[in-house]
């Protein structure tokens, strides 16, 4: 995983802070990839000399790589440059290119993309083929690969500067469009607050870069096209975004997906395909399991477990001690996290720690609502109360701690560990700033309840219980720089409070079209939000719902087979995944409904003034208390 960084830049026109802003974007970015960093500059010249003025030989190309290092052997610097070839890379590769366990997968892609330049330089005809072939070995190239990237690759032998996102905008990238001569164009993994600009300082407007496809910038096409440079900066933004030539995923170009959309088959009602609905349902109740759906069961723990497999296997030691936990997990204890720690469990060595981070809130609201009703929520010492009367034990908490206890009764080997992440008040709202310029573009309280909530359970710092006194609590910091996290499961089968409402209007079609809906949104939704929050902490989100072998397997399973919303909540959504709990021993997470981690962890309208604001308002006009 990386910050990347890249800026098109005029020299003759360039303004006199331009250095205020690149050390802010280094200083955001450095910090996605502590291990190493790097910077290159690259001046622009025109392949046809005699028809550049002198001016336009300053303007220039600057690269700058942070890297956390998580593949392979030997540490790689990026940007990656060959003679007139750069690279900038932000991705893990788990299928499509082979990169075996001891790789980096920056290299081999390089390599890739190396072996098919040098194919269509070696063409005989070059103004025929190489153009043709150049443009589909490198849209070939990139659509393959099977896992979450952002990139900038530059070809300074063809002037053409290449940049997107995978399918489902896994990684974040942001772009600042020039809307003047003096600007410059901005590709970066996490952009820059306009409150920390000065007095007559132009404001830095950053977009995220739809993940609808690749896009390709040629300069050369731009410089001999017959605009004079002054016209081509002096563009509006939408304007110069014209001037990329967008390669949209499709099923059927260079930039193919790498799923289908889903199946669309209604269920049979006569041949024995939907489970008999008793007369009354206990919470318990557990749907009859058909052929069909056994076979569903085994095959999903197949993909999601090999999905987990592919991304914890090749992760390096942390340390040199093995009390040091490589692998640590976003956990409230929900259906959806506890599937991935069962699993995970699997494919790290026994011995090995996995930390599951709980995160929690002082929510004064709720603390002052539960006051005047005169509940007891703080501990008192006094008459021996236990943890279970704190602040801090939200909903996701004792679901948290529900499913750490039913961790250790299905692997109790295993050194588990819940790391409860108390945030008091004060301290949430010390951070505000900073976690409100790492989710911009987005920005409303929605955004900003869920980000801060990633934010501090990213961080890792908490409390564990002692392996030699249970029930006596130590201060915990976790080291380990990969996290599961378990987005995706919703959209994918029917998780939301919305599919159930679809499927009351409109049956098994209203709830099929919904699904789809979801699934297209993924790409434009939080993900890109969600990378740069957990990367701020030089650690790295890694979704195992979201793997490409995951999407395409239930896409093609017909949507009777992941959810039955004739069944009441708990049971009938998520169906398919609750079959696959039970089968793993989660009995009691197998029953759990949906809940939103903001209202479990308790970041949602922390004061009076927010109580009656709305999650689409803009987060900025609520200041803390």
């Amino acid at each position: 995983m990386c910050g990347i960084l890249f800026q098109f830049v005029r020299q003759h026109f360039a303004i006199d802070n331009d250095n205020y802003f690149k050390s802010i974007l280094i200083e955001q970015n450095k910090k996605r990839g502590p291990d190493a960093q790097n910077y290159y500059r690259e001046i622009l010249t025109s392949s046809n000399d005699n028809a550049v003025k002198e001016s336009e030989r300053n303007d220039y190309l600057e690269f700058y790589g942070a890297t956390l290092h998580l593949r392979g052997q030997n540490l790689v610097h990026q940007p990656v440059r060959d003679n007139d070839r750069v690279l900038l890379w932000n991705g893990e590769i788990f299928d499509g290119i082979e990169v075996s366990k001891n790789e980096n997968d920056t290299e081999k892609l390089f390599e890739a993309l190396k072996v098919y330049d040098q194919a269509v330089t070696n063409v005989n005809d070059m103004k025929n083929n190489s153009e043709s072939d150049g443009l589909n070995s490198i849209l070939q190239t990139f659509a393959k690969i099977e896992g979450p990237f952002s990139f900038v690759y530059w070809e300074g032998s063809r002037r053409k500067l290449w940049f997107g996102r995978d399918c489902l905008g896994r990684r974040s990238l942001l772009w600042h469009l020039p809307t003047s001569e003096s600007d410059r164009f901005i590709l970066t993994s996490v952009g820059v607050n306009n409150k920390r600009k000065k007095i007559d300082d132009p404001i830095l407007n950053f977009e995220e870069v739809p993940a609808t496809g690749f896009f390709c910038l040629n300069l050369d096409d731009v410089y001999s096209s017959g605009f004079e440079k002054t016209d081509f900066f002096s563009y509006q933004a939408e304007s110069f975004e014209k001037l990329f030539i967008h390669y949209p995923w499709s099923h059927e170009n260079d930039a193919t997906l790498p799923f289908r959309r889903i199946n669309k088959t209604l269920p049979n009602l006569s041949n024995g395909e939907l489970s008999i609905l008793p007369s009354s349902i206990e919470p318990s109740f557990v749907p009859e399991i058909s052929t069909q759906m056994r076979e569903a069961i085994s095959r999903m723990i197949s993909e999601l477990g090999d999905s987990v497999r592919k991304r914890i296997e090749s992760i390096p030691l942390s340390g040199t001690s093995p009390k040091t936990a490589r692998l640590g997990i976003l956990f409230s204890g929900g259906l959806d996290c506890i599937c991935l720690a069962a699993l995970a469990d699997k494919y790290l060595p026994l011995e090995e720690p996995i930390d599951l981070l709980n995160v929690s809130f002082e929510n004064p609201r709720k603390v002052s609502s539960d006051n005047k009703k005169k509940q007891k929520n703080l501990i008192d010492a006094s008459a021996g109360g236990e943890r279970s009367n704190s602040i801090y034990d939200v909903p996701d908490r004792l679901t948290g701690r529900e499913g750490y206890q039913e961790l250790k009764k299905i692997s109790p080997n295993r050194p588990w560990r819940l790391v409860e992440i108390n945030v008091p008040y004060a301290e949430a709202i010390s951070h505000r700033n900073t976690i409100l310029e790492l989710m911009a573009p987005l920005d409303t309280i929605m955004d900003f309840s869920i980000a801060m909530a990633f934010w501090f359970a990213a961080r890792g710092k908490g409390e564990i219980e002692s392996l030699d006194s249970p029930g006596l609590m130590h201060e915990y910091e976790s080291k380990a720089k990969v996290l599961l996290v378990g987005v995706g499961a919703d959209e994918l089968l029917a998780g939301y409070s919305r599919h159930r409402e679809a499927f009351r209007r409109a049956g098994w079609e209203g709830l099929i079209n919904e699904v789809q809906l979801d699934v297209d949104r993924i790409s434009t939704r939080n993900l890109g939000r969600d990378d740069r929050i957990i990367s701020s902490h030089g650690k790295e989100s890694r979704y195992p719902y979201l793997s490409e072998n995951v999407v395409r397997f239930l896409c093609f399973l017909p949507m009777h087979l992941k959810a039955d919303m004739r069944f009441p909540r708990g049971i009938g959504e998520k169906l398919l995944l609750r079959h696959v709990a039970r089968e793993l021993g989660l009995v009691n997470a197998s029953v759990l409904w949906k809940r939103a981690i903001q209202f479990g962890a308790k970041t949602a309208k922390m004061t009076n003034e927010e109580s009656k604001s709305k999650g689409h308002m803009k987060a900025a006009d609520f200041e803390g208390e």
